[in-house]
């Protein structure tokens, strides 16, 4: 994995940026949507029970935060705040693929700063690791 990510990190600054926000984007919304879906077809009839809105919420969690890792492994400089802000936009892009209401606005808001704030610490996290790695 290491050898794929220095290729990936001898492109072009450019190029290797979008990329990694394409990348971290799309495995953001599809690990989200597709988390959504199978708790839905298994929990149908308790969908809407406290320990399942609990546990997708720390699963959601756990994507971002996850997302945000792989940003920050992916992009090197300035990597918190690409990690941040890409894990802000994918999670944006979830809601908005899935459909949001008129009203639903504000869950778009507080989805986009909790996402903003754990790939910010994925990002950093993977920042540490980085340096942890490159003083062995």
């Amino acid at each position: 994995m290491d050898k794929y990510i220095k290729k990936f990190s001898e492109l072009p600054p450019r190029v290797g940026v979008a990329l990694s926000y394409i990348i971290c984007i799309n495995i953001c919304a599809f690990a989200r949507n597709s988390l959504k879906i199978i708790l839905w077809y298994m929990f149908r009839e308790s969908y809407q029970s406290h320990w399942l809105i609990v546990f997708f919420n720390s699963m959601a969690y756990s994507i971002m935060f996850l997302c945000g890792c792989l940003t920050g492994f992916l992009i090197h400089k300035n990597s918190i705040f690409h990690s941040s802000l890409a894990v802000a936009l994918g999670v944006m892009f979830t809601y908005l693929v899935s459909g949001i209401g008129q009203n639903e606005y504000i869950l778009l808001l507080e989805g986009a700063l909790t996402g903003a704030v754990l790939g910010g610490i994925g990002g950093g996290g993977a920042l540490i690791i980085r340096k942890f790695w490159r003083s062995k």
